[in-house]
């Protein structure tokens, strides 16, 4: 029988793509499965079929891999930021040393060594940079992270990954924004004014340096006591910027970009 869509299969996963799909095998067809792990017993419902390959979705873990774990984050799955939170980190790093290897020898040809990935020793809220987009849903702004391969953004600001502290300014900003009717910048026709919360943080500094990715200077007047509020509430704040980005672009940061507290740099 040939594959087709919508067909429900059973499937055993014997590896990983650097993308993060599991691999599995039925008859001669390879099917590359989202959100699955090395081990896992599958019933999968097949979505799309190419002539060699198909992608398919998971409807039930029939026996669960070994190296599978329950998710530590309420929007994975749904956010596009994390890929490999549904399985325990020594596996993690198994994979992606088998990804280094296959890149060096299946690919690049190079017979080598490799040695094995050294474990981070803090594998949570280590990341020194966030840029969280801004839009209007159901009638009020919200921050969130893009759903994956999409401009969809899911509502969410306590990611593991990123310092707690930019949560709460996040949520700060976001309030401050909503309780003064300031708009989120629209993709469509390119009404309202903030587009991205952007956020760095020095590793061993602490320092801040908040940035504002807006649709026009002026809008500076608006923020001007959201700044001081929070310069009063995070001491850590050391730089705060005000980014103008007014073209309709998947980029960013534009051209412009003011200063408005403190130095230009946070070390």
């Amino acid at each position: 029988k040939i594959m087709q869509k919508n067909d429900i299969l059973e499937l055993n996963i014997t590896g990983m793509t650097s993308e993060g799909n599991g691999v599995g095998k039925h008859d001669t067809m390879v099917v590359f499965v989202p959100l699955s792990a090395v081990g896992d017993k599958l019933r999968v419902k097949i979505v799309k079929v190419q002539k060699t390959f198909a992608y398919g979705i998971i409807e039930k873990i029939i026996e669960p891999s070994q190296d599978r774990i329950e998710s530590d984050c309420p929007v994975f799955g749904k956010c596009g930021g994390c890929t490999f939170r549904h399985i325990n980190y020594n596996s993690e790093l198994a994979i992606k040393n088998t990804f280094i290897k296959d890149a060096f020898k299946r690919i690049g040809g190079i017979n080598t060594e490799i040695e094995e990935i050294i474990p981070c020793e803090n594998i949570d809220y280590y990341r020194n940079k966030a840029q969280y987009p801004v839009v209007n849903q159901n009638g009020k702004v919200v921050c969130g992270f893009y759903a994956q391969r999409s401009h969809r953004v899911i509502p969410f600001s306590s990611c593991k990954l990123q310092p707690v502290i930019f949560a709460e300014i996040v949520d700060d900003v976001v309030n401050y924004v909503n309780e003064n009717n300031i708009k989120a910048y629209n993709e469509s026709d390119g009404s309202g004014i903030l587009r991205h919360i952007y956020i760095r943080k020095g590793q061993y500094s602490n320092e801040i340096m908040l940035c504002l990715v807006v649709t026009q200077k002026k809008s500076v007047e608006k923020f001007k006591s959201l700044f001081a509020k929070l310069l009063e509430k995070y001491p850590d704040i050391k730089s705060i910027v005000l980014n103008v980005n007014k073209k309709n672009t998947n980029v960013i940061l534009g051209e412009k970009t003011h200063y408005i507290h403190g130095e230009r740099c946070i070390s």
